[in-house]
């Protein structure tokens, strides 16, 4: 008994090489393989003999599986994660503020890693640690011994730790001679032992491709790994743009049958724009599916639920909701409910409930309301979850899963609802343990919630079965590794694609807390040993080939470059670098004949037309218009514009953007505490009194700030009652006393907000009745002259002041016109006029009389304009 290795050449086949040997066709080999798709290779070209006894096939995890074997309860994935969560001592999750499963996932991982790889290395633990280890090294060492007693009591085991020589069992090897390995060249320090052990009853066989001298026999470990001499044609390009590299494929397809290989193929999007000559290369996994993206919606709008306000969720997470096809499909959102729910954002609310659709929409929004308490009604009924049973009813009772498959066109469904059914019975496993008494145990005070998730988990990247057909012929873009699988006809040619530094060698981080010297005196497999494994993989794809074309791609302002893989090829059998017959010019051609068509137009209506808008009737009900400040402002820049937005209606939808504190519902608020203390003290005012109480302007305050609960985060509530209210309040009374002062010999006779007196009365008859309307914040008449004063908690320009002048004054010259910055505390007046009374009657009279709606004078105006695609200003003058 011992141990032989067998060595092939990179250009033969293993699969091959072993057929043609009778010795190795016996049922007394055990084969052993580094992944299942060798084993299934194996198996068809060999093992399919109904006539004779064929050898054995498994793959290294079943290997593990067959000769590690122990009487305890083995946890596997969640399992072990939930065991972990349960044996953490209450002061490490206090420290690390871990309060539900979910907290932990990585840590726990990294914490199995950590002993897998002590394991592994045959050792129980690092002699010196650095300072900076020292912490990981504390938790981890305390959580072993907690763990260490949890699972003694219950005689679980994690399967990451159950590869030690005490669990070595080669009682199932009995019934063969030969153990061969087959293309494996990883071995950890446990494995080296085990075969040690293997040897002396067994012959053990090593099948390597490469050189003798590549490989250390004692140490079963790579060593000075050489570069391959090729046998075959081999040509080398670069290029800029992975257009250039789908363009030249499909150029290449016209001439040969090509069989594409990438490093990357789960990144490649060749087939999303080319789908008549690449097929879908990536994976269909159960996270593009229509009930998966549903149902993380679903989760996404739970977490943020707001459990002070009860059942209270986020507006701006229901809203992005609505955006999404598959959500809205389910739900029969159409764009009208989007409109008005984003509304709400718009006007500054943060939340939605049942009380703010009560508020804010009247009974005949019946089919609006009925779709978001519908949507509420759904959420609430996941928060009531305690069990996996109560969420199998949940998906049988509430969901109408006939939604997700009825219009699920490339997947098949039968297949998805198997795999959900596979996995609430894990689901259901895991309960059933006994690890824990209760959900809330492992997810807190939202079971619901955290079964939701622990759904999801378990359908992530789940792999499932496509319905979508490809015509014969198309290539699939497979993984590197598969060449050395491929039965590849002579007249193929292969394709090398994505072979670049950003792809090879892989970004190999240690996840762990191991230094590079640490890993060399444990007998760990160091990173530099990982790298030189991906080497020797780059190598054996590329010679497992016939003749080949590599596409690498060199630019230096993305900082992608050739792999150093590659390099050392190309210098080692003097190919020369080419540059790829795909120019970016020629790219640019072939896309806009791919994609040609003529420029999105408006619809054909007067938007279209060349020649100028003409007005009509229809435009102005009942022959009249009212405009305000911000109306006479557009109207002042361009008419055009104005007709677009104001009477066309046509602005863009804007999602409402969501801050923790709206800026504008700050105004809000501090222009009706503003408000309400004027009206409560003009008449004191007007007999020369002015005096206010900080603790009424305060009360105020708080009462307008509860009025605007559902537009504040509530994690502002202690900053608004600690710092925000005693600031503004102070600053209000600071106003008052500017004001007590400024007036102090003046006879008040008027101290209130004031509408326009052009708001019944026209201010101007023509064609139609312009009236114009708005409100001056405050106005003080004295027996010295006229005061207005506008509130601000942000920045604004004094332009406004000028237009409450014309509507209340006719523009008199002689009207102070101040601002009064809330947020800073400044009472600022200003003399210039930048809106005269002339410049608003000529704009009046212009929108009343004139038979067009002009464009603006400075076409430097519409670069920023968004109806410039509708004005189309330049196309025609």
């Amino acid at each position: 008994m011992g141990i032989k290795f067998e060595y092939i050449n990179y250009d033969e086949k293993i699969y091959d090489y072993i057929e043609k040997k009778e010795e190795f066709l016996s049922e007394d080999n055990l084969f052993i393989f580094v992944d299942n798709r060798m084993k299934e290779i194996f198996t068809r070209k060999i093992g399919g003999n109904l006539f004779s006894n064929n050898p054995t096939f498994i793959t290294i995890d079943e290997f593990k599986e067959r000769v590690f074997i122990t009487d305890k309860v083995i946890l596997k994935e969640a399992k072990r994660i939930l065991a972990f969560f349960k044996s953490l001592p209450e002061n490490i999750k206090k420290e690390l503020e871990i309060n539900n499963y979910f907290d932990i996932i990585d840590f726990a991982n990294n914490f199995f890693s950590y002993y897998r790889e002590l394991n592994l290395s045959c050792n129980e633990g690092v002699i010196e640690y650095y300072k900076w280890q020292e912490n990981y090294v504390k938790y981890f060492t305390e959580i072993k011994q907690s763990f260490d007693r949890f699972a003694k009591e219950n005689n679980y085991i994690p399967s990451d730790w159950i590869e030690q020589l005490k669990y070595f069992n080669n009682q199932w090897l009995k019934m063969y001679s030969n153990i061969i390995f087959v293309d494996i060249v990883e071995f950890p320090e446990i494995y080296k032992k085990v075969i040690a052990e293997i040897r002396k009853t067994h012959e053990v066989i090593l099948f390597l491709q490469m050189r003798k001298k590549d490989f250390d026999e004692n140490e079963l470990k790579i060593k000075n790994l050489s570069v391959p001499l090729l046998k075959k044609n081999v040509r080398v390009y670069r290029f800029n743009d992975e257009l250039q590299e789908a363009i030249s494929l499909i150029k290449l397809q016209e001439k040969n049958k090509i069989n594409i290989y990438s490093p990357a193929v789960e990144e490649n999007s060749f087939y999303q724009l080319f789908p008549n000559n690449f097929a879908p290369s990536r994976r269909d996994v159960m996270n593009d599916t229509k009930i998966f993206k549903f149902l993380n919606i679903q989760l996404q709008i739970l977490g943020a639920k707001e459990e002070r306000l009860k059942e209270t969720y986020s507006l701006k997470d229901m809203v992005s909701a609505f955006e999404d096809r598959t959500f809205a499909e389910y739900y029969d959102i159409t764009k009208e409910d989007f409109i008005k729910l984003n509304n709400l954002l718009k006007k500054g609310y943060k939340y939605m409930s049942k009380d703010i659709l009560t508020r804010e929409f009247p009974e005949d929004e019946w089919r609006f309301i009925a779709v978001v308490e519908h949507i509420i009604y759904d959420l609430n009924e996941i928060s009531t979850i305690r069990s996996v049973d109560k969420l199998y009813e949940y998906f049988q009772e509430v969901l109408d899963m006939k939604k997700f498959f009825e219009t699920e066109k490339d997947y098949d469904s039968k297949d998805i609802i198997e795999k959900i059914l596979e996995i609430f019975g894990m689901m259901k496993v895991n309960e059933s343990i006994g690890i824990y008494k209760d959900n809330r145990e492992i997810f807190g005070n939202r079971p619901g919630e955290g079964l939701y998730r622990l759904l999801l988990q378990y359908m992530k990247d789940i792999v499932i079965r496509s319905t979508v057909k490809v015509s014969p012929g198309i290539p699939l873009i497979k993984p590197l590794d598969f060449i050395k699988y491929a039965v590849t006809p002579c007249e193929s040619l292969n394709c090398f694609i994505d072979i670049t530094d950003e792809y090879i060698p892989k970004l190999i981080k240690d996840k762990l807390i191991f230094t590079e010297n640490q890993r060399k005196d444990l007998k760990m497999i160091t990173m530099d040993e990982k790298r030189e494994i991906e080497r020797y993989r780059f190598f054996q794809a590329i010679c497992s080939s016939g003749d080949s074309v590599i596409f690498t791609k060199i630019d230096e302002e993305a900082g992608v470059g050739m792999t150093p893989f590659l390099e050392e090829l190309i210098n080692a059998n003097e190919i020369i670098l080419e540059e790829i017959d795909v120019s970016l010019d020629s790219v640019n051609t072939i896309l806009k004949n791919i994609f040609s068509g003529e420029s999105i137009k408006c619809v054909k209506d007067e938007c279209e037309t060349e020649e100028d808008i003409q007005k009509r009737p229809e435009d102005f009900k009942d022959g009249k218009i009212n405009l305000g400040a911000y109306d006479i402002d557009i109207l002042n820049e361009c008419p055009l514009r104005f007709y677009f937005s104001k009477l066309r209606e046509l602005e863009p939808i804007e999602k409402g953007e969501d801050k923790d504190l709206d800026p504008r519902i700050l105004g809000i608020i501090v222009h009706r505490v503003l408000e309400k203390s004027v009206k409560e003290m003009w008449k004191e005012v007007i007999n020369g009194k002015i005096e206010v109480d900080i603790d009424n302007i305060k009360t105020k305050l708080e009462e307008e700030f509860e009025r605007a609960r559902y537009m504040i985060q509530i994690h502002m509530d202690n900053y608004i009652e600690q710092i925000l209210i005693p600031l503004l309040a102070r600053n209000i009374c600071r106003f008052f006393e500017i004001i007590k002062k400024k007036y102090k010999k003046r006879n008040i006779t008027r101290f209130q907000g004031e509408k326009s007196k052009f708001e019944e009365t026209p201010y101007y008859s023509g064609k139609i009745d312009v009236n114009l309307i708005g409100r001056a914040d405050l106005v003080i008449e004295s027996d010295e002259g006229n005061t207005i004063i506008d509130y601000k908690t942000g920045n604004g320009g004094a332009q406004q002041l000028d237009y409450y002048n014309i509507i209340l004054y006719d523009g008199d010259p002689y009207t102070e016109r101040v601002i009064f910055n809330v947020w800073k505390c400044e009472y600022q007046e200003f003399d210039k006029v930048k809106l005269k009374k002339e410049d608003v009657d000529r704009i009046v009279k212009e929108l009343s009389d004139s038979e067009i709606y002009s464009k603006c004078e400075k076409e430097s105006t519409c670069k920023k304009c968004i109806y410039s695609r509708l004005c189309r200003r330049g196309e025609n003058e």
